[in-house]
């Protein structure tokens, strides 16, 4: 509003009137002169803001109260006119004016900068830069009116400069080639921030060349552009780590006669293989082929298959297999076959196996050797399975093997295969399990 221009243009004033007066008068008597026209001057601004809008629009004398400070030998002067006396646009030529802003602005007390500048952070919440002063004459040569350049060099302008700190990366995307390059190939900086608070600080500290450098090498190892911004989302460790050892975790599994479309298959969907030393892989790799028994393309196969198999370390693995082998019975090559079949399996907590396996043999009525046949049984949801099973019971198509009796709707040799029984889709598992319409399993789902 009009008021508050005025106001604030009068607070101004009144403000650059007082350092002026103060930075000019030194001494003892002028410092008391100085104190007194102060004084005077706040009081003349406190009453002129107080002041109606119409009365500070249309009486130039308030609007200059402020400002009137005593001569020394009497009457009054006005700090803003200029050398000859007489007034300008603002009280004063260009080049008088900008003498004593420069003056006003960059000689201050340090300590006095320092503590508006912790005032000024502290109640907009923004992190400030703190004042740079200009006290060693480092500004006494220069133009402020010509472009800056090293031989007439302008004071700092800060609003040009990233955030001092913050708690996000997103305010340094435009000061760091970095950033914009993540962003570009299509990483996500917010999803890295939650789920991998400690990596940010690294990426800004992070060279542009170096980062470059991964970037690249990941592309010659078969990596697309398309993936490389949702590999990096998911694994962003890996601009952090020596690309020296990277290149040798790559090279081991070649020595291992893995083939490029294969290393390319572990990297991508194992995200933290290059993550990994090459003893720590290695070791894993012997135990897990000890253990089952496995000859070195056999464990190249089960790899391939599911690449995330070592990557909870081994005590996933062993859990599940003294859970097969001690607690449901069975033998070491039948598990071996499970590995080889569906090595998810042994990555799957253990308890989800332990409800499926009891509520396919005790209600079910299956036999372990066919789950042996069917691990997939094992890692499905246990409340899809029991919906599937009550909804053939209810159907009277329960039947899986030939030893179980028929339904009503079954022929006397017609059993349900389990692969029939685990299909992905509802509406196929409706049509050949159930020999229905999925509207009808779709029913049963929402009123069981």
């Amino acid at each position: 509003s009009t008021f508050s221009i005025f106001r604030s243009r009068d607070a101004h004033r009144s403000m650059l009137a007082s350092r002026l007066l103060l930075r000019s008068l030194r001494g003892g008597e002028g410092l008391a002169r100085a104190s007194a026209a102060v004084a005077a001057s706040s009081r003349a601004a406190d009453e002129a803001n107080n002041a109606p809008a119409y009365k500070r629009r249309d009486s130039p004398a308030v609007e200059k109260q402020s400002l009137v400070l005593p001569r020394d030998g009497g009457g009054e002067v006005d700090p803003m006119e200029g050398p000859s006396g007489t007034v300008g646009d603002y009280g004063l030529t260009n080049a008088d004016l900008m003498a004593q802003l420069r003056q006003s602005y960059y000689e201050e007390d340090p300590e006095t900068a320092m503590e508006r500048s912790t005032e000024s952070s502290r109640e907009s919440g923004r992190p400030v830069f703190r004042r740079i002063i200009y006290s060693e004459g480092e500004l006494d040569a220069s133009d402020l009116s010509k472009p800056p350049s090293r031989s007439n060099p302008h004071p700092l302008d800060t609003s040009f400069l990233p955030p001092s700190h913050s708690r996000s990366l997103v305010p340094y995307v435009n000061h760091s080639p970095l950033l914009r390059v993540l962003v570009d190939v299509g990483v996500n900086l917010f999803e890295i921030e939650c789920k991998y608070p400690a990596v940010p600080r690294h990426l800004m500290r992070l060279q542009y060349a170096e980062a470059g450098a991964k970037i690249r090498w990941l592309v010659s190892i078969g990596f697309t552009p398309e993936c490389l911004g949702e590999y990096l989302t998911r694994n962003p460790y890996v601009l952090i780590q020596n690309l020296d050892d990277m290149k040798a975790r790559v090279n081991y599994l070649a020595s291992i006669k893995f083939t490029r479309k294969e290393i390319l298959k572990l990297v991508s969907e194992f995200r933290f293989w290059l993550n990994i030393d090459v003893k720590t892989t290695e070791k894993r790799l012997d135990t897990v082929t000890g253990m089952f028994g496995l000859r070195k393309p056999v464990m190249r196969k089960v790899l391939v298959k599911e690449p995330r198999l070592l990557m909870f370390g081994l005590g996933p693995i062993k859990r599940n297999w003294d859970l097969l082998t001690a607690e449901f019975g069975l033998s070491a090559a039948e598990v071996k076959g499970m590995l080889i079949e569906d090595p998810r399996l042994f990555i799957m907590d253990q308890r989800v196996l332990a409800v499926n396996f009891s509520y396919a043999t005790r209600v079910m009525g299956l036999q372990p050797a066919q789950l042996v046949q069917q691990p997939l049984l094992l890692r499905v949801a246990p409340h899809a399975l029991r919906s599937r099973h009550e909804f053939l019971r209810t159907l009277g198509r329960a039947r899986y093997a030939e030893s179980q009796p028929a339904g009503k709707d079954l022929a006397a040799n017609e059993i349900i295969p389990i692969p029939d029984l685990l299909l992905a889709s509802d509406a196929e598992f409706a049509e050949r399990a159930g020999r229905v319409t999925p509207a009808s399993y779709d029913i049963y789902l929402r009123t069981h």
